[in-house]
């Protein structure tokens, strides 16, 4: 059921890679391991061990394979405690967001092929 309220920008698609993240606090970085459950150009859904409060801003590099490394900023916008977060990319370039279209385009025509 689809909540009127809540209309996504950009189509996602279900896939399963790693992903490094970078949290900064107080000018000290720190790296984690994660799984991108769900991406689409406008953002993912990160699943983490931590949790990160809502705003929570962290940086990101993924490779999933044919795209090829992209890297940004991103803000947490949900927290599934114990699941993992809900992530907006902000400056992701543009060329980088196509390419997550095209991905995420293609992903989702592969599964409703016969």
């Amino acid at each position: 059921m689809t909540n009127p309220q809540h209309t996504r920008r950009f189509p996602r698609v279900g896939i399963s890679f790693d992903v490094e993240v970078w949290l900064d606090r107080l000018g000290l970085q720190r790296s984690v391991s994660g799984r991108f459950v769900m991406l689409g150009a406008g953002g993912t859904f990160l699943k983490v061990t931590e949790n990160y409060p809502t705003g929570t801003f962290l940086k990101i590099r993924f490779d999933p394979g044919e795209l090829g490394e992209i890297s940004c900023d991103a803000i947490v916008r949900n927290t599934l405690e114990g699941k993992g977060v809900g992530l907006e990319f902000l400056d992701l370039a543009p060329h980088d967001q196509k390419r997550i279209e095209e991905f995420v385009e293609n992903a989702r025509k592969l599964a409703t092929s016969p």
